[in-house]
């Protein structure tokens, strides 16, 4: 009589363990079908597109700001790279009606620095030649 409960778990036992055994089994199965159904899936996908077609390609940094622009212009291809405050840098395209195709456009802070630095010596000697016409201009 008091074998009865013991044999009773024990069958349980069995039933549980045949149980675990067969969804192990079938689990197993289920990932390979998985892994086999990537594998497939991953050789079927290009790696790369052959053409990609736009109007206009803007590369633009982890904030959204636009670093290099590439379009079209009816006189040809152009291509643009920012400045940090989005004004241009260095532009390159076709000219039309120009012995060479391609024209190169830099405008950059330090040339025009370089450009005011220049304009302000020029306009400093201007005002000393005109001083000195003066000077001539009273001695006579």
């Amino acid at each position: 009589m008091g074998d009865e409960p013991l044999n009773t778990l024990l069958m349980r036992l069995v039933d549980l363990e045949r149980r675990l055994y067969w969804y192990q089994r079938l689990l197993l199965l289920l990932g390979l079908g998985l892994l086999l159904t990537l594998t497939i899936a991953a050789r079927s996908v290009p790696v790369s597109t052959e053409l990609l077609r736009a109007r206009r390609l803007e590369i633009v940094d982890e904030a959204g700001k636009t670093g290099v622009v590439a379009y079209v212009t009816p006189q040809g291809g152009r291509l643009e790279v920012l400045s940090a405050g989005g004004r241009p840098g260095f532009s390159a395209g076709t000219v039309q009606g120009a012995a060479e195709p391609v024209g190169l456009w830099e405008q950059t802070l330090q040339t025009l620095e370089r450009q005011g630095r220049t304009l302000e010596q020029q306009r400093r000697m201007l005002d000393d030649l005109n001083r000195q016409l003066q000077r001539l201009s009273q001695g006579r």
